[in-house]
């Protein structure tokens, strides 16, 4: 049996998106990461937090915010950055704020502004039981401004652990 500590997990730049400092969380990705791996033990924790804690105050905190975005005052785009990251326990770049906000702009005018509906929408999607890094949820939602519509209801299923 492996013998990592918080200390060690620490170290891996997904530790703060995913934990969100939630003794629970860090408790939960030690655990994990000794019964099986690092990588394994990422997986499963984050895949377990979107399914059983999700964040959905935040996620409606993100979605007000996105008709009021402004991608020149860096201070704006890194409150969304954050809020983004905690609900979806996975870090975010910089670059990539802008493209998840235009999604959700999209999602909100297909949802004719109804911001519960979009909630479902993007909730449903990151508790579907599939997990992808942001990095792929950022490709999709670039894809879906490219074809103007909503495609993934659930991360691409050849892309999930």
């Amino acid at each position: 049996m492996k013998n990592f500590n918080a200390e060690d997990m620490k170290k891996n730049q997904r530790f703060p998106a995913l934990t969100q400092e939630e003794v629970v969380t860090i408790d939960e990705l030690v655990t994990n990461c000794n019964k099986t791996s690092k990588v394994e033990g990422f997986i499963s924790t984050r895949k377990n937090v979107l399914h059983t804690r999700f964040d959905r105050g935040a996620l409606i905190e993100y979605i007000e915010l996105v008709p009021h975005f402004d991608k020149d005052n860096q201070f704006f785009v890194g409150t969304v950055k954050t809020i983004i990251e905690k609900f979806s326990r996975d870090i975010v770049l910089d670059c990539w704020v802008d493209d998840l906000v235009q999604a959700t702009k999209m999602k909100l005018d297909h949802f004719n502004g109804n911001v519960q509906d979009v909630a479902d929408c993007i909730e449903n999607y990151f508790k579907s039981g599939k997990v992808t890094p942001m990095s792929q949820t950022w490709r999709e939602r670039t894809e879906e401004i490219e074809k103007g519509m909503i495609i993934y209801y659930a991360p691409d299923p050849s892309r999930t652990v």
